[in-house]
Protein backbone atom coordinates (compact mmCIF):
# COMPACT_ATOMS: atom_id res chain seq x y z
CA UNK A 1 0.00 0.00 0.00
CA UNK A 2 1.02 3.32 -0.98
CA UNK A 3 0.34 6.00 1.69
CA UNK A 4 -0.01 9.70 0.37
CA UNK A 5 0.74 12.30 2.54
CA UNK A 6 -0.96 16.14 1.35
CA UNK A 7 0.66 18.73 2.98
CA UNK A 8 -1.67 21.63 2.88
CA UNK A 9 0.68 24.30 3.91
CA UNK A 10 2.64 23.64 0.98
CA UNK A 11 -0.58 24.20 -1.34
CA UNK A 12 -1.24 27.67 0.49
CA UNK A 13 0.63 30.94 0.27
CA UNK A 14 1.71 32.77 3.45
CA UNK A 15 -0.83 35.00 3.86
CA UNK A 16 -3.45 32.36 3.47
CA UNK A 17 -1.34 30.39 5.84
CA UNK A 18 -1.64 33.58 8.50
CA UNK A 19 -5.17 33.58 7.61
CA UNK A 20 -6.30 30.01 8.78
CA UNK A 21 -4.00 30.79 11.58
CA UNK A 22 -6.49 34.17 12.75
CA UNK A 23 -9.46 32.54 11.94
CA UNK A 24 -8.76 29.60 14.02
CA UNK A 25 -7.42 31.88 16.94
CA UNK A 26 -10.03 34.06 16.68
CA UNK A 27 -12.57 30.66 17.01
CA UNK A 28 -10.45 29.52 19.99
CA UNK A 29 -11.64 33.27 21.54
CA UNK A 30 -15.20 32.50 20.90
CA UNK A 31 -15.34 28.92 22.51
CA UNK A 32 -13.16 30.21 25.63
CA UNK A 33 -15.32 33.26 26.11
CA UNK A 34 -18.69 30.95 26.07
CA UNK A 35 -16.97 28.39 28.74
CA UNK A 36 -15.55 31.28 31.06
CA UNK A 37 -19.53 32.19 31.00
CA UNK A 38 -20.85 28.82 31.45
CA UNK A 39 -18.38 28.64 34.51
CA UNK A 40 -19.48 31.85 35.65
CA UNK A 41 -23.32 30.28 35.37
CA UNK A 42 -22.75 27.40 37.34
CA UNK A 43 -21.16 28.61 39.92
CA UNK A 44 -23.12 31.79 40.44
CA UNK A 45 -26.00 29.00 40.01
CA UNK A 46 -25.23 26.84 42.62
CA UNK A 47 -24.02 29.59 45.37
CA UNK A 48 -27.58 30.92 44.75
CA UNK A 49 -29.45 27.49 44.78
CA UNK A 50 -27.50 26.53 48.20
CA UNK A 51 -28.73 30.20 49.34
CA UNK A 52 -32.10 29.58 48.39
CA UNK A 53 -32.46 26.15 49.97
CA UNK A 54 -31.17 27.36 53.06
CA UNK A 55 -33.63 29.57 53.33
CA UNK A 56 -36.99 27.75 52.14
CA UNK A 57 -35.08 25.11 55.07
CA UNK A 58 -35.45 28.11 57.52
CA UNK A 59 -38.81 29.25 56.41
CA UNK A 60 -40.52 26.03 56.36
CA UNK A 61 -38.96 24.95 59.87
CA UNK A 62 -37.24 27.06 62.36
CA UNK A 63 -36.70 24.47 65.03
CA UNK A 64 -34.28 23.01 62.27
CA UNK A 65 -30.55 23.99 62.80
CA UNK A 66 -28.43 24.76 60.01
CA UNK A 67 -24.91 24.33 60.66
CA UNK A 68 -23.82 26.94 58.30
CA UNK A 69 -20.02 25.85 58.86
CA UNK A 70 -20.61 22.69 56.75
CA UNK A 71 -22.35 24.68 54.40
CA UNK A 72 -19.33 27.35 54.31
CA UNK A 73 -17.10 25.65 52.10
CA UNK A 74 -19.17 24.85 49.22
CA UNK A 75 -20.63 28.16 49.19
CA UNK A 76 -17.22 29.79 49.14
CA UNK A 77 -15.88 27.48 46.48
CA UNK A 78 -18.75 28.45 44.19
CA UNK A 79 -18.19 32.11 44.63
CA UNK A 80 -14.40 31.41 44.10
CA UNK A 81 -15.54 29.36 41.09
CA UNK A 82 -17.18 32.45 39.68
CA UNK A 83 -14.09 34.92 40.44
CA UNK A 84 -11.76 32.82 38.82
CA UNK A 85 -14.36 33.09 35.68
CA UNK A 86 -14.50 36.59 35.47
CA UNK A 87 -10.48 36.32 36.30
CA UNK A 88 -10.48 34.04 32.95
CA UNK A 89 -12.42 36.68 31.10
CA UNK A 90 -10.18 39.51 32.12
CA UNK A 91 -6.95 37.35 31.07
CA UNK A 92 -8.35 36.31 28.16
CA UNK A 93 -9.55 40.30 27.18
CA UNK A 94 -5.74 40.90 27.75
CA UNK A 95 -4.53 38.21 25.54
CA UNK A 96 -7.21 39.38 22.63
CA UNK A 97 -5.37 42.95 22.93
CA UNK A 98 -1.39 41.51 23.24
CA UNK A 99 -3.07 39.25 19.74
CA UNK A 100 -4.37 42.96 18.29
CA UNK A 101 -1.24 44.64 19.25
CA UNK A 102 1.20 42.29 18.20
CA UNK A 103 3.19 43.18 15.17
CA UNK A 104 2.33 41.64 12.25
CA UNK A 105 5.73 40.68 10.81
CA UNK A 106 6.63 38.12 13.62
CA UNK A 107 4.72 34.87 14.49
CA UNK A 108 1.47 35.87 16.50
CA UNK A 109 1.63 32.56 18.55
CA UNK A 110 5.18 33.07 19.76
CA UNK A 111 4.01 36.70 21.11
CA UNK A 112 5.23 36.29 25.03
CA UNK A 113 2.72 38.42 26.58
CA UNK A 114 0.13 36.73 24.26
CA UNK A 115 0.95 33.16 25.18
CA UNK A 116 1.31 34.27 29.51
CA UNK A 117 -2.24 35.64 29.68
CA UNK A 118 -3.93 32.40 27.20
CA UNK A 119 -2.10 30.39 29.78
CA UNK A 120 -3.22 32.27 32.59
CA UNK A 121 -6.68 32.30 31.51
CA UNK A 122 -6.45 28.37 30.80
CA UNK A 123 -5.41 28.23 34.54
CA UNK A 124 -8.04 30.36 35.84
CA UNK A 125 -10.74 28.07 33.48
CA UNK A 126 -9.73 24.92 35.47
CA UNK A 127 -9.79 26.44 38.51
CA UNK A 128 -12.82 27.76 38.47
CA UNK A 129 -14.04 24.02 37.28
CA UNK A 130 -12.05 22.22 40.05
CA UNK A 131 -14.09 25.15 42.10
CA UNK A 132 -17.27 23.68 40.91
CA UNK A 133 -16.30 20.29 41.36
CA UNK A 134 -15.20 20.82 45.31
CA UNK A 135 -18.10 22.98 46.08
CA UNK A 136 -20.71 20.45 44.91
CA UNK A 137 -18.60 17.55 46.79
CA UNK A 138 -18.67 19.65 49.47
CA UNK A 139 -22.05 20.65 49.22
CA UNK A 140 -23.34 17.10 48.54
CA UNK A 141 -21.78 15.67 51.50
CA UNK A 142 -23.08 18.40 53.97
CA UNK A 143 -26.87 18.23 52.46
CA UNK A 144 -26.70 14.41 52.85
CA UNK A 145 -25.48 14.79 56.67
CA UNK A 146 -27.59 17.62 57.26
CA UNK A 147 -30.91 15.49 56.02
CA UNK A 148 -29.69 12.28 57.78
CA UNK A 149 -29.02 14.53 61.40
CA UNK A 150 -32.31 15.92 60.77
CA UNK A 151 -34.21 12.66 60.17
CA UNK A 152 -32.70 11.15 63.21
CA UNK A 153 -33.49 14.24 65.24
CA UNK A 154 -37.40 13.49 63.64
CA UNK A 155 -37.67 9.65 64.37
CA UNK A 156 -35.99 10.25 68.28
CA UNK A 157 -39.15 13.44 68.67
CA UNK A 158 -41.95 11.11 66.82
CA UNK A 159 -41.18 7.49 66.15
CA UNK A 160 -44.53 7.69 64.23
CA UNK A 161 -42.99 9.64 61.43
CA UNK A 162 -40.23 7.32 61.16
CA UNK A 163 -41.76 5.87 58.02
CA UNK A 164 -42.63 9.12 56.35
CA UNK A 165 -40.17 10.50 53.57
CA UNK A 166 -38.28 13.48 54.56
CA UNK A 167 -39.41 14.91 50.90
CA UNK A 168 -43.07 14.79 50.54
CA UNK A 169 -43.03 15.38 46.82
CA UNK A 170 -47.30 14.92 46.54
CA UNK A 171 -46.72 18.70 48.25
CA UNK A 172 -44.81 20.06 46.39
CA UNK A 173 -41.23 18.56 47.21
CA UNK A 174 -40.77 20.79 50.35
CA UNK A 175 -39.52 19.29 53.56
CA UNK A 176 -42.57 18.28 55.87
CA UNK A 177 -43.01 20.43 59.27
Amino acid sequence: MNKQKTNLSKDLSPSDEMQIKINSYESMTVIALNVTKSLLLINGGAAVALLAFLGQVANSNPTVLINLSSILPSLLAFLCGAFFSVGAACAGYFAQLHFTLAPTDKDLFKHRPLQMWRRISIILVLLGLLSFIFGSICGAYSLTHFIERNKTSSQQENPADAEKPLFDFDKGGFPRR
